[in-house]
């Protein structure tokens, strides 16, 4: 039954409508010893878990979602132990598997994260070893080289990353074309060409990330287009259109770049009324509007910038009440904060300035996105952004001192992204250290980067 209504509802994206006969079936097996249970009891139990974890994901609950799939996986890791060369049971621990390493590296433990994507890569390479010419398994191998090359990137190492990516690359395309028909295959390729697109921005070669990026649009953009019902094509492409306007503008394409980014709001402001407990599709349709608000302003269009502010930052009060820990809403919160003062000063109201981009430094002082290199770059964004509004308000002491601040949190010899090295510049030249502010702005100069905040 479970399976059934699975199947019917995952693709419009109402999995939480499974709320009351899963909790049903987990309350009969909560009462019972896993151990005890017969296979088929065991592996029903494990996708039971499996289950109700998924449901949790969407709602961004990833505490729960990550304690439901841990359970899930001890009961595959069992059922693995009765029978090890099964390829079903193999199969099924694998995912859990991965799911329990998505969701640490979302909650910021990238040693387990690390760990789980290991484990994962052996257990697909295992299921490989026994069926070979299995096309479903030869994926798995491909999802297992997608997630080192994702563990690479976390650690900085981007040309590896890179290289994990574009080895994955040729041969996802393959097995998708051999199964058009099988739309995971096709969303998981569109998923490897954003990750090289990101690997490739990170290098600093923007022309490759955006070549990644618009190939990535239009594979899920003829999906939508078909009329395919899976709803998660949708989702995957807002994020698609608000990357590639991102790219767009960081070249200079400000124009092409704003149609990207107003794409990705117009397709989130779609999508999240088809379900409103999605609270990943709010969590995109925040992100999406206050990306195409930073844009907006920096072209001088104060007002519409504002209103899209106002739309995300409601948005993520909506996602926060339900998840107070989200990563993602967190980290959005500090971008609410940082847009309001630059609205504020942009407006001319330095003490509103102030106030905001000083919220907006507690609140990235309080992430963890797993990635605490990342992390202390927006922290410093954040002290720029307060020392701009305390200079506009006259105090050069203070500015300096925010300025100061945010040097200070930059970790030295470490690999810079392109909005990284902008954001290193512009703090030595507010300290007036042109100096040597000036081979990083020949670096940015040399592959075309410009940044609109």
């Amino acid at each position: 039954m479970l399976g059934d209504l699975r199947a019917k509802l995952e693709p419009i994206g109402k999995l939480d409508a499974l709320d009351g006969v899963g909790s049903r079936v987990l309350t009969y097996y909560r009462k019972q010893d896993a151990s005890e249970l017969t296979d088929d009891a065991l592996l029903q139990r494990s996708r039971a878990l499996n289950l109700m974890a998924e449901v949790a994901y969407n709602r961004g609950n990833f505490e729960e979602a990550g304690a439901l799939y841990r359970q899930a996986m001890s009961g595959t890791a069992e059922a693995v132990r009765r029978s090890p060369d099964d390829t079903k049971r193999l199969f099924d621990h694998a995912q859990n598997v991965f799911w329990t390493g998505e969701i640490a590296r979302l909650r910021g433990r990238a040693e387990e994260s690390l760990t789980a994507y290991r484990e994962y890569k052996r257990l697909a390479d295992r299921l490989i070893a026994i069926e070979p010419d299995n096309l479903r398994w030869r994926m798995e191998g491909l999802y297992g080289t997608e997630n080192v090359g994702i563990s690479l990137y976390n650690e900085r190492r981007f040309a590896e990353a890179t290289g994990q990516f574009e080895s994955a690359l040729v041969p996802m395309q393959s097995l998708a074309s051999v199964d058009a028909s099988n739309l995971t295959y096709q969303k998981e390729f569109a998923t490897v060409l954003a990750w090289l697109a990101d690997a490739r921005r990170a290098q600093g070669d923007l022309g490759g990330a955006i070549k990644a990026r618009q190939e990535q649009v239009t594979l899920l953009a003829k999906a939508v287009a078909s009329g395919v019902s899976d709803v998660e094509f949708r989702s995957r492409l807002i994020t698609a259109h608000q990357a590639l306007g991102l790219l767009l503008v960081s070249r200079g394409l400000t124009g092409a770049g704003l149609k990207e980014l107003q794409a990705a709001v117009d397709l989130a402001n779609r999508l999240v009324p088809t379900e409103p407990a999605n609270a990943l599709w709010r969590t995109q349709a925040a992100g999406a509007s206050l990306e195409l608000a930073k844009t907006l302003l920096a072209t001088g269009q104060r007002v519409t910038a504002l209103q899209q502010t106002a739309a995300g930052c409601d948005e993520l009060r909506r996602v926060l009440a339900g998840d107070p820990g989200s990563v993602r809403a967190r980290s959005l919160r500090s971008d609410c904060f940082a847009m309001r003062s630059r609205i504020a000063l942009a407006g001319g109201d330095a003490a509103g300035a102030i106030a905001s981009a000083q919220q907006s430094i507690e609140s990235s002082r309080a992430e963890q996105s797993g990635d605490p290199i990342f992390d202390r770059y927006r922290i410093a964004s954040a002290y720029r952004l307060l020392g701009d509004a305390e200079r506009r308000a006259g105090d050069t002491a203070n500015a300096n001192r925010a300025w100061s601040n945010g040097l200070a949190l930059l970790p030295s010899n470490v690999a810079e992204r392109p909005q990284e090295v902008f954001e290193h510049a512009e703090l030595l030249r507010r300290l007036g250290r042109d100096a040597e502010a000036r081979p990083l702005d020949e670096r940015l100069r040399s592959i075309g980067y410009r940044s609109v905040i």
